[in-house]
C-alpha cells in the first residue's frame, strides 16, 4: 500500500522516524533553525523513498533499499 493509504499512526510513525533523522543531520551540521516539512511533502517523500509499505509486527515497512538523503534549502527573509 501506499504511504497515504497507511493508517494514520503507520504515516506518523514514518513522519517521525525522519523527523528525528533530520534534526540529528541538523545538530551535526550546526544549523540555526529548520522547519519540518509539511504532511504533502512527507507524502511526496515516501512515496518517492519506498512507494510500497506493508504491515509488519504492528509497524510500516517497505523492500525498498534507499538511504534517506536530507538536503537544506536556504531561505532569506526580511524582517521589518
Amino acid at each position: 500500500m501506499r504511504f497515504e493509504e497507511l493508517e494514520k499512526c503507520h504515516q506518523e510513525f514514518l513522519m517521525y522516524c525522519l523527523w528525528n533523522y533530520i534534526k540529528g543531520k541538523v545538530k551535526r551540521q550546526q544549523r540555526d533553525q529548520v522547519i519540518e516539512p509539511t504532511y504533502e511533502e512527507y507524502k511526496s517523500f515516501f512515496d518517492k523513498f519506498d512507494e510500497e509499505y506493508e504491515i509488519v509486527d504492528g509497524l510500516p515497512e517497505s523492500n525498498a533499499c534507499n538511504p534517506f538523503s536530507v538536503k537544506f534549502k536556504v531561505i532569506l527573509e526580511v524582517n521589518k
